[in-house]
């Protein structure tokens, strides 16, 4: 049967509109070729970019991210990235990624000779550094002391757990969700647990009290285990800033002041942890004379105020409490140094060397978590605290 012209001629027409809907018109291609050069523009450090908007879709925009920046990222095509709207206008863009991929192991070697407690040390960077699975392994069979170690270290982590053991190898998961875990929480918590180690050792250097000192040794741990989450949560978020927008970091800065202020409650319980363990190597040391008590006393509740108002002004971005306390930190300070004095008169040693050494370095930690609480303070909104726009200065010719 002869082919009907008629509908080859459609067919031709058809098959025509169709690529030229596909194919952009020859002055259409040399348009979008001078707009995609002008879209690269970039400047001599090759770190700040200039893009022109593309028209995409009914109504929306397009914009070319810089090639090295992708290749830096090592992102490829369907990568997802992170958006976020920031108070002054600007948009922030990153990299959607996990802090580490649940897939990764951190492979620990034990072979290199390590020394005692490396291994365990090693294990706690790689908690802090946000890793779900670490491996220790060694050529050799692991020697007791090494497995040891690596047990020890581990139950000081919370959500740890071996889910795999032989006689040259552990493995070790974390099984925490970092949305689940908010920083401003755990500061609560480890405040909380060391403000009790404070109250705890004081008592126990003022009246001896063995059982007090007892308590507070064992509080230390819970300290730590809080410590190494925070900086693990911390570190999760510098890297991911979904987690960092979900547990409400809203600069960058604020991560770093976090770390310090951390490390500096961390010291605290260490200071009422070395103070109790002293006293109890010394467990025949007498208790402060009555005279002394109710000073000491006085002190001892000065110092519980400071801590719980320094942690309150650095909580609430409170710059006007930060620098009360940070006064009354010096004040206290100069307070402790007179009161040793006089003690050295009673021969009262245990005040010089213990608790006095107590009160003057937790007032100093105190006055430190201040000065980092004023400082963040001061780069938030406030009603007292305003950065104007100043006129140049014009120096006449």
């Amino acid at each position: 049967m002869p082919e009907d012209p008629t509908v080859n001629r459609e067919e031709k027409e058809n098959r025509k509109k169709k690529k030229e809907s596909v194919e952009p018109r020859k002055e259409d291609r040399n348009a979008e070729s001078v707009e995609m050069e002008e879209a690269y523009i970039e400047t001599a450090d090759q770190r700040s970019f200039e893009r022109i908007l593309q028209r995409s879709g009914r109504g929306s925009v397009a914009v070319i991210l810089p090639r090295s920046w992708v290749d830096k990222g090592a992102l490829k095509v369907h990568d997802r990235i992170f958006l976020k709207w920031e108070q002054d206008g600007s948009l922030k863009l990153d990299p959607l990624r996990r802090a580490q991929d649940e897939n990764t192991i951190f492979i620990i070697d034990a072979n290199h000779g390590k020394p005692a407690h490396c291994l365990g040390r090693t294990l706690i960077s790689a908690y802090i550094e946000g890793y779900s699975a670490v491996k220790i392994t060694s050529g050799n069979e692991l020697t007791k002391e090494q497995h040891e170690d690596v047990i020890a270290h581990a139950s000081k982590l919370i959500g740890l757990a071996v889910v795999g053991e032989g006689l040259n190898s552990v493995i070790i998961r974390c099984y925490l969700d970092p949305l689940k875990n908010d920083i401003s929480q755990l500061f609560v918590r480890i405040y909380s647990l060391s403000s009790a180690m404070v109250r705890l050792s004081l008592d126990a250097l003022m009246n001896s009290n063995l059982d007090a000192a007892d308590r507070v040794k064992n509080l230390d741990g819970e300290v730590d285990k809080i410590y190494y989450l925070i900086l693990r949560q911390l570190f999760t978020a510098l890297r991911n800033p979904i987690i960092a927008d979900s547990l409400k970091i809203e600069r960058p800065l604020n991560i770093v002041s976090d770390r310090a202020v951390a490390q500096m409650i961390e010291d605290i319980g260490d200071t009422c942890h070395n103070a109790c363990t002293k006293l109890i190597t010394f467990a025949q040391t007498p208790a402060l004379p009555k005279e002394l008590l109710p000073k000491a006393q006085e002190f001892s509740e000065r110092i519980c105020q400071l801590y719980d108002r320094t942690f309150r002004a650095y909580s609430l971005s409170d710059y006007k409490s930060a620098n009360n306390v940070i006064d009354d930190c010096r004040a206290f300070e100069i307070a402790v140094e007179e009161f040793e004095r006089s003690t050295v008169e009673n021969g009262a040693s245990i005040l010089k060397y213990a608790f006095t050494t107590e009160l003057e370095l937790l007032a100093r930690q105190c006055r430190s978590i201040a000065e980092i609480a004023f400082n963040r303070a001061i780069g938030v909104d406030s009603e007292d605290v305003r950065i104007e726009d100043k006129e140049p200065i014009r120096i006449a010719s």
